[in-house]
């Protein structure tokens, strides 16, 4: 009794490459839908840009008081704020402006407690803060940390600042917001409302207010603060989310090209019985 060995062999190879076949057909679904996010995160800027002309189109809204739920409901829009009461400030470091190392100035502003106005409070916890994005400096290397003590907005002074959310703030995270190394409890690495709760006792909204000029005061007066408020904005880099979805999909059909050609190449050879 013979035993075909050629034609277990070739049994042996054809579900292999049925299986590569199945993989490089995993890879480009994979790869399309990673396209396809990419074009969903290019149009989300787009309109995302769209709100923030229209808002520059609306007079800043005039706010005595600001209370956590009135933040996702005023998201993308200009508020004319009254500064209240004195906060502390924090520092976002590792944050370069053309090429000079330095870092971004926060300050921490109370909320009003209370009810919300509206139903889009996004945490059942009242926030008892919110995160004031004043602007860059660049690092003084002769001060602790680099850092350049610049002064808090006084008590009454206004200035017009914009609702982003946290997810559009145009910082870009580098690590998972813990402190910079050291002894410096207001020097961060990331904005992240989640992790600067835990580590500060504070209740932080999931917003930032971004300062879009320099704070008058109760007379009129400018306040020089010396900081650069040159911003990125949020919806930039919709080009770039293209040139990742166009980079996808090039794979997603070089996957379904070469599955094809292999399925051909096979269906093409002659079997041994």
């Amino acid at each position: 009794m013979s035993v075909n060995l050629g034609g277990q062999k070739n049994r042996r190879t054809g579900v292999w490459v049925w299986l590569a076949i199945g993989l490089l057909l995993a890879i480009s679904v994979l790869t399309g839908r990673l396209g396809i996010w990419q074009l969903e995160r290019a149009q989300q800027k787009r309109e995302l840009a769209e709100q923030r002309q229209q808002a520059q189109l609306a007079a800043p809204k005039l706010i005595g008081s600001l209370q956590a739920g009135d933040l996702a409901a005023s998201e993308g829009q200009r508020l004319h704020l009254t500064v209240q009461a004195q906060a502390r400030q924090w520092y976002l470091d590792s944050r370069s402006y053309k090429g000079q190392a330095g870092m971004y100035v926060l300050q921490l502003m109370p909320l009003v407690p209370g009810q919300p106005n509206t139903e889009a409070a996004q945490n059942p916890q009242q926030a008892s803060h919110v995160l004031l994005l004043r602007g860059w400096q660049p690092k003084d290397p002769r001060q602790a940390q680099g850092i350049q003590e610049r002064g808090t907005i006084p008590t009454g002074s206004s200035l017009v600042v914009r609702v982003e959310s946290e997810r559009d703030h145009a910082s870009s995270p580098l690590g998972l917001g813990s402190r910079v190394a050291g002894d410096h409890a207001n020097h961060w690495l990331a904005v992240d409302t989640v992790v600067m709760s835990a580590m500060s006792n504070l209740k932080l909204a999931p917003f930032v207010l971004r300062q879009l000029g320099p704070a008058t005061d109760a007379q009129g007066r400018v306040l020089d603060d010396g900081l650069i408020r040159d911003w990125t904005e949020p919806a930039d880099g919709i080009q770039k989310h293209q040139a990742y979805a166009l980079q996808w999909f090039l794979f997603c059909g070089l996957s379904v090209v070469l599955a094809g050609a292999v399925a051909i190449r096979l269906l093409r050879t002659p079997s041994q019985d």
